[in-house]
């Protein structure tokens, strides 16, 4: 992804961005094989070669079950309303302490520039303006050093039922050092299937949600019983809250150590549902 460059918008407010949408099937005998979202500038030569370009999940995006998928460290990934990102494949992020991800509304500002060029006054990104960022693989890498911000959902540890699904069982990979923020629900852990979530979850910070982490029980399918979310949950910090930290809705049996509360609007963990 090198000596590229973007000219020409429309606006001279609105940087350049690529956009996201649509389903992803590419499938290779190569077992080395991945789709790579790199981290992409907006020319070869200064200033350009400081101006990264984001991307833009234009419309919901789906990533097969047999196609893996790899995104580098240092991106912006935007939302349009209530667009998502599904990585049903293995996905892996190459995103470490100096090279964070963040993913975020189109309409914030704050990071990636003005992707919509929305004239003024340009309404602000508010919580719940895109859905979320969806993983069902088990053999996906640890989600860690990012941010999510603005979505609906959150971060969404999904175990799906499948009637074939040659990738069935627990989920366990590690989600660690990321910033949940503004998010309706910041990391969320949906049970649809017999199997369980049994993800260490730990030195994340969950500051101004709704809900910072939210177990949900919802069978895809008529299933003898349901799996369950049995987190790790160490050494997080929760705050500002404008419901509960946690909510448990749904069947859950997490394990607490060390982790912080402060400065949430119930301070206390809300059960209720399946």
């Amino acid at each position: 992804a090198t000596s590229n460059e973007f000219t020409g918008f429309a606006s001279p407010l609105k940087v350049p961005a690529i956009g996201l949408g649509g389903y992803f099937g590419a499938v290779s005998s190569d077992p080395s094989f991945s789709i790579r979202l790199p981290k992409i500038f907006a020319g070869p030569t200064l200033p350009k070669s400081d101006q990264h370009v984001p991307y833009v999940v234009w419309a919901t995006a789906n990533f097969d079950w047999n196609t893996p998928t790899t995104f580098g460290g240092g991106l912006v990934v935007k939302f349009n309303r209530a667009k998502a990102l599904n990585f049903y494949g293995k996905f892996t992020m190459e995103s470490g302490p100096a090279a964070k991800n963040t993913f975020t509304s189109d309409w914030d500002d704050s990071v990636g520039g003005d992707t919509n060029g929305t004239p003024a006054p340009n309404p602000g990104p508010l919580r719940g303006d895109w859905q979320g960022l969806y993983l069902y693989n088990r053999f996906s890498a640890p989600f860690t050093f990012s941010t999510i911000k603005y979505s609906d959902q959150g971060l969404v540890i999904y175990q799906k039922y499948v009637a074939i699904n040659p990738y069935a069982g627990d989920i366990n990979f590690e989600i660690s050092n990321n910033r949940f923020e503004e998010n309706k629900n910041g990391l969320t852990f949906t049970i649809g299937s017999n199997a369980d979530i049994t993800s260490r979850v730990a030195s994340n910070t969950f500051y101004s949600n709704d809900y910072g982490f939210h177990t949900f029980t919802n069978p895809d399918v008529n299933i003898p019983h349901c799996g369950t979310s049995d987190p790790d949950l160490q050494a997080n910090n929760f705050s500002a809250h404008a419901q509960f930290p946690i909510y448990l809705q749904g069947s859950a049996n997490p394990a607490y150590l060390g982790n912080n509360f402060w400065a949430n609007t119930h301070p206390a963990i809300a059960v209720g549902g399946i």
